[in-house]
C-alpha cells in the first residue's frame, strides 16, 4: 500500500513507485511468530537445528540442496505458504 499523508493512495501490486527526493517514504513490516523465540513452533526450531548440524557436519561441500537433504524442508513444509 502506498501513502501520502497518512492517506492512501495506492494498493499493492503497482509495481515500484517514485518518491521524490525531498519527501521520504516509511515503510512498516512485521514478520515471525512473536517477540520471543517461545513463540516460534517447535517444528521450525527443530528445523532450524538439524539444517546448523548439517551445516557443520557437512561443511565445505555444496550446500545448494542442504535444506533438502537434511530432512529440515519436511519439517518446515506445514508453515510454506502457496500462491495460486
Amino acid at each position: 500500500m502506498i501513502f501520502k499523508n497518512s492517506s492512501l493512495i495506492s494498493g499493492v501490486g503497482h509495481g515500484f513507485i517514485t518518491v521524490p527526493r525531498e519527501q521520504s517514504l516509511r515503510i512498516r513490516a512485521r514478520a515471525g511468530f512473536g517477540l520471543n523465540h517461545n513463540l516460534v513452533p517447535a517444528d521450525i526450531r527443530h528445523a532450524v537445528l538439524i539444517l546448523t548440524a548439517y551445516f557443520y557436519h557437512y561443511r565445505g561441500d555444496d550446500q545448494a540442496d542442504a535444506i533438502a537433504k537434511s530432512g529440515a524442508a519436511a519439517l518446515m513444509a506445514p508453515y510454506r505458504d502457496f500462491r495460486l
